[in-house]
């Protein structure tokens, strides 16, 4: 019992939180960020209260309260739930954005590296590269503008090379990229299918674990006679206590009686 409201109680923090946030984050002015979060944190913690009301009302025979929180709970949690779900896109959505841009920014550099390496390629086989001894004895004019542009190209190449090396990608973890090998989902998009279905087990724990620890609670077992060596039943029993087990005692001293500490006890009823 103690563990299972202790699930639901930390199940519905999180999504509280997740609720809140998102409110504050949805709204421009920071006085409407307040109050749309203090909006949505409560409507929550309504989510989570809502079936334990419900059941009390139930048991206290107020049918139509514990039907109108019943039916409450629905809207509740889809709302809730959308909003979770969504904060929970947004806080991913950054990575993803991350990743993608390293993604075009390397495959950008691999391929002016590649048009570089074909240039300086293409420069490496005209004749004046041969005539200047690959540019170490550039004395002509149209050697002197040929190496001049080959050294141009050489030295963008060295940089670019090591742009590249330096460019880290954002790689996803190896069970992301084999299930996404094997389903050709993009990795981001599936640690955001990883994300909410945690989201969504806890809406469900927050908010069903306090009911059925309530349930449990207010649980009462069916008493049964149990029949003692006798043969009556405990119930049929007279367990009243008769006068002499209530009569108070009271030492009484007798005047004949030059002891009194051993004067005998008698039974007073009156």
């Amino acid at each position: 019992m103690i563990a299972l409201r202790l699930a639901a109680g930390i199940a519905a923090l999180l999504t509280i939180t997740l609720n809140a946030y998102h409110g504050y984050a949805s709204a421009m002015e920071p006085l409407f960020a307040l109050l749309y979060a203090s909006l949505y944190a409560t409507l929550d913690i309504a989510k989570a209260a809502i079936l334990t009301a419900a059941h009390l009302a139930w048991t206290r025979n107020r049918i139509a309260i514990a039907i109108l929180c019943t039916l409450l709970y629905p809207p509740l949690f889809m709302n809730s739930l959308w909003n979770a779900v969504s904060q929970t896109a947004i806080m991913t959505e950054g990575r993803i954005a991350e990743a993608q841009a390293q993604r075009l920014n390397h495959t950008h550099l691999l391929t002016e590296t590649a048009r570089l390496e074909s240039s300086l390629a293409a420069m490496q086989t005209s004749p004046l590269y041969a005539r200047s001894a690959a540019c170490a004895d550039a004395t002509r004019t149209d050697s002197k503008a040929y190496c001049e542009k080959f050294s141009e190209t050489r030295l963008a190449l060295t940089r670019l090379s090591q742009r590249l090396a330096e460019t880290q990608i954002l790689e996803p973890e190896p069970i992301l990229a084999l299930v996404a090998s094997q389903t050709g989902i993009d990795p981001e998009m599936i640690r955001l299918a990883a994300l909410t279905i945690p989201v969504l087990l806890a809406e469900l724990i927050g908010s069903l674990g306090f009911f059925i620890a309530a349930a449990i609670a207010h649980a009462r077992p069916v008493k049964q006679d149990v029949p003692n060596e006798t043969g009556l039943a405990l119930a049929d029993q007279d367990t009243k206590p008769s006068s002499l087990q209530t009569a108070p005692m009271i030492w009484r001293r007798n005047p004949a009686d030059p002891l009194p500490h051993l004067a005998k006890p008698s039974l007073d009823t009156r």
